[in-house]
């Protein structure tokens, strides 16, 4: 499920009006025993709801640009 759906899904899913909170990413990461493999966390805080969400993003938000992001 790509991060927008993800988004998406979890707004509608409260009684929220209007998204109010923070989207924030981590620096690049890149795992150990795969040199080419890089990712970002991706960090959700929900002012009204106090709700955090996080995931992953396989590529960084550079590998949005070309195609759709996984998360």
């Amino acid at each position: 499920m790509s991060f927008l759906s993800l988004l998406g899904v979890t707004l509608l899913a409260g009684h929220v009006s209007a998204f109010r909170g923070q989207l924030a990413a981590s620096a690049y990461t890149s795992k150990p025993n795969s040199p080419g493999f890089i990712y970002q966390n991706i960090y959700l805080t929900d002012y009204t709801t106090r709700s955090t969400y996080a995931a992953q993003l396989y590529g960084g938000f550079n590998g949005c640009t070309t195609s759709e992001c996984s998360v």
